[in-house]
């Protein structure tokens, strides 16, 4: 048995309404025949009792009047689905009655939380520990430091989790970027330069033309082992990162939020648990590791990312110059004739 205290201020306007004190605030609640409040004791449907309080009072200067209506049941969680059920009633009552009730106090809200957040805490660093075994054991121990820029090097330093691994200084949304957020291996402008120098269609080969659609790593790499689609996981992974959200702003968190949590977690530990036990069997191409691991450290700071990007267009460009500088020497020292 435990006890949860639920609390509400509410104003209603003091001219002209009919319920202007304690005695009227509580027969209005009785105009709902469930309710019965009779020596600081409300009984619903004639069997579930509850503690309850009323504190009345003018607000200064305003025309309205105060109500802080405390509700204190004690029992088993179980029994909460009656207890909400009742609040819904007495909400409905004030609400057609003109009151505005506010929630000071939810117990049963902290307690959905409470019973919630171990489950994220854990499937969090389920995903923290298959990306780190990922990053660690398929693309190597220095895949932070031979992809990473001093600057990023100097920011991680300098980070708030600073004592924490790497992995640990994402934030829970962007963790699901790691493995399903689409990249391609090839500039799209060398894709745009291979269809222009085209001279058929013919000329072209399919299977590179592939290689530029944009794909996850959770494609390239652990689809061969989980029999489960990039998309699927990711939509949980919003969907749980919306409700995680609830607790850590200390919004209310209901039933139906902590069983939707419970079933997201559920499918996506199914997945990340399969990935995790069958990592052995992934291979990740040596010409393909330097590749990841910059997929991989542009989640992480997206500065980092746009280093990269700027890079790989600069890098392009002076290749496509020193081309342009080579052919016009050769021309130039070619003999005349």
């Amino acid at each position: 048995m435990k006890e949860f205290k639920v609390e509400y201020l509410i104003l209603m306007d003091d001219e002209g309404a009919f319920c202007d004190s304690k005695p009227t605030f509580n027969k209005l609640l009785q105009v709902n025949s469930d309710i019965k409040i009779s020596n600081k004791k409300l009984t619903y449907k004639g069997g579930f009792e509850v503690e309850y309080g009323l504190i009345s009072g003018e607000v200064e200067n305003k025309g309205q009047r105060f109500f802080q209506l405390t509700l204190s049941a004690t029992c088993k969680h179980d029994k909460l689905d009656i207890f909400v059920e009742l609040l819904r009633d007495i909400k409905k009552i004030i609400q057609k009655s003109g009151g505005k009730p506010e929630i000071l106090v939810d117990d049963i809200s902290t307690f959905y939380s409470q019973e919630s957040y171990p489950l994220i805490h854990c499937i969090e660093n389920t995903m923290r520990k298959l990306i780190t075994n990922f990053m660690l054991r398929k693309v190597g121990t220095s895949w932070l430091k031979e992809s990473s820029p001093e600057t990023f090097k100097v920011a991680v330093e300098k980070s708030k989790r600073k004592d924490a691994p790497q992995v640990y200084k994402v934030d829970f949304i962007h963790l699901a970027d790691f493995l399903f957020k689409p990249y391609s291996v090839h500039n799209t402008k060398s894709l745009f330069d291979k269809l222009d120098s085209a001279e058929s269609i013919e000329s072209l080969n399919l299977e590179q033309l592939k290689e530029y659609i944009p794909k996850s790593n959770w494609q390239r790499y652990f689809s061969e082992i989980v029999d489960c689609e990039d998309s699927f996981l990711d939509s949980r992974w919003r969907k749980l990162y919306d409700l995680r959200c609830l607790i850590a702003h200390n919004a209310i968190v209901t039933k139906r939020d902590h069983e939707n949590i419970k079933q997201l977690v559920e499918e996506i530990n199914n997945s990340l648990d399969k990935a995790i036990k069958d990592i052995d069997k992934i291979s990740v191409p040596a010409d393909d590791k330097e590749i990841v691991a910059e997929s991989v450290m542009s989640n992480i700071n997206s500065l980092y990312g746009e280093f990269i990007r700027t890079w790989k267009r600069l890098d392009t460009f002076v290749l496509k110059i020193s081309k342009l500088t080579n052919t016009h020497v050769r021309e130039r020292t070619m003999p005349d004739g």
